[in-house]
């Protein structure tokens, strides 16, 4: 076990695998590709460093019955990034609708025309008129006023008259 406290150990670990202190800026150019594998080897032995120097980070299951040849899924588990992982989703889907979660809706003007500028005063008064009158006709389902004579098997109805026996 290292001595010291957990800052001190971070320190010599950094130092030891060369991540700290000044970085070399010579005169030489260098590839970009070379410079993002050095960034993604600095970032490889930090991950690496910090593995090592917090063990409660990881979760290990043990496993009741070892079966050869099983692949087993789950044996180490990151609670930390897990629970992380899970209030970021939340705060994503969960806190539009708590924030909208007592808000009332507004008016909809829905007048026909209300909404456009570019028509006249007569010419919304119209279209209303006629969406009106639309609306009126379709709860008809039978116009009685535009036929003539009311028929029953051949005889007229205005003819015949109930009350005769």
């Amino acid at each position: 076990m290292a001595k010291g406290s957990q800052l001190t150990q971070l320190k010599t670990a950094l130092s030891k695998a060369g991540v700290t202190g000044q970085q070399q800026q010579g005169k030489k150019r260098k590839r970009t590709g070379s410079v993002d594998k050095d960034k993604e080897k600095r970032a490889a032995k930090i991950d690496e460093i910090h593995k090592r120097l917090n063990p409660f980070d990881t979760k290990v299951t043990k496993l009741k019955h070892d079966v050869g040849g099983r692949k087993v899924k789950g044996v180490f588990g990151k609670p930390a990034q897990s629970k992380q992982a899970g209030i970021e989703q939340r705060k994503k889907t969960l806190l539009k609708e708590f924030s909208e979660k007592g808000r009332a809706g507004g008016v909809v003007d829905r007048r026909f025309g209300e909404n456009d500028p570019s028509m006249s005063l007569e010419e919304r008064m119209l279209e209303r008129f006629t969406q009106e009158r639309q609306r009126a006709s379709k709860g008809m389902a039978f116009n009685l006023e535009d036929e003539d004579e009311l028929t029953h098997y051949g005889q007229s109805l205005s003819k015949l008259d109930d009350f005769d026996d």
